[in-house]
């Protein structure tokens, strides 16, 4: 269904107004239930500079290192993936968001989250993807159940933008869960 409509790429400049629009213009409801505090967000400039020099840095990559990719949908950037607390070799913690409201609930990511999982892998060569999902968020963890991807249990969270006390589920994706889980999906 998504094969010829979606494709997976670099986070770029032209999407920083997007991605901005989305954790700035967001309805505070909708923030809530990610569990983030928008009281406890970057000022936007401050978030739009720290995007920028990501960029720049990733320019002088020999290869690309982008912790970023942007989600296109028949031509249109509608959200993306990215990855955090990163330990290159190992670990690293695997976030998803789609800005596009047209493009959410439709099976987006059930698709792009595996594609996203094994550029990161490669690109970093890691063994493992986390996703520590807030409890609260029921979408999110649909998709991870939708998946099959491995619930170890649950942990307390603490990023400086997220509500206090927030606990998570956390999932684990291993490089051979997911060789497995993108075989099944080709089938």
């Amino acid at each position: 269904m998504f094969d010829s409509r979606v494709k997976l790429r670099d986070l770029e400049e032209n999407d920083i107004p997007l991605f901005l629009n989305y954790w700035y213009k967001s309805p505070e409801a909708f923030l809530r239930g990610m569990g983030v505090d928008p009281n406890k967000m970057l000022p936007p400039h401050e978030f739009e500079t720290s995007l920028r020099a990501t960029l720049e840095k990733n320019v002088q990559e020999a290869k690309s290192k982008m912790p970023f990719l942007t989600i296109e949908l028949d031509g249109r950037a509608v959200g993306s993936h990215s990855i955090g607390d990163l330990v290159e070799g190992d670990t690293a913690v695997f976030h998803a968001h789609v800005w596009d409201q047209s493009a959410r609930r439709i099976g987006l990511c059930t698709y792009t989250y595996p594609r996203a999982a094994m550029i990161f892998m490669d690109r970093f060569s890691l063994k493992e993807l986390l996703f520590k999902t807030p409890s609260l968020n029921p979408g999110a963890n649909r998709i991870k159940q939708k998946l099959g991807i491995e619930c170890t249990g649950e942990e307390s969270i603490s990023y400086p933008f997220m509500l206090p006390n927030l606990t998570a589920r956390v999932y684990r994706l291993s490089r051979e869960s997911l060789g497995s889980l993108l075989k099944s999906q080709s089938q």
